[in-house]
């Protein structure tokens, strides 16, 4: 989920926590006051690579992978927070994952 978000230089900073046991890559959903959003896609160490777009009209960062011994995972925008509308995990739903209530900000 979402642990914190801050800004630091003029960028924005969104700290993951893996709060279970099952390392799983992650899709971040990145939603701005401008109207517009893009995907931020953290794939697993274990993957070896990552999954193909599945939507070519959507903006995609691909991040380097989140080994599962680290618990946290830093993401770093291009934007000011101040810019930033919404942020969601898994916007799709298709994550095994028991607790969605910090996967919005």
């Amino acid at each position: 989920g979402i642990d914190s978000v801050w800004e630091e230089a003029g960028k924005t900073k969104i700290r993951l926590i893996n709060s279970g046991q099952m390392p799983m890559p992650v899709d971040l959903q990145v939603s701005y006051s401008d109207g517009s959003s893009d995907l931020h896609y953290v794939p697993m160490y274990l993957m070896f690579g990552a999954k193909p777009i599945e939507d070519a009209s959507v903006k995609r960062t691909v991040y380097a992978p989140w080994k599962w011994t680290h618990p946290t995972y830093v993401i770093e925008v291009p934007r000011k927070l101040s810019e930033i509308a919404g942020l969601e995990v898994d916007p799709s739903q298709r994550m095994a994952d028991v607790n969605r209530s910090n996967n919005k900000k």
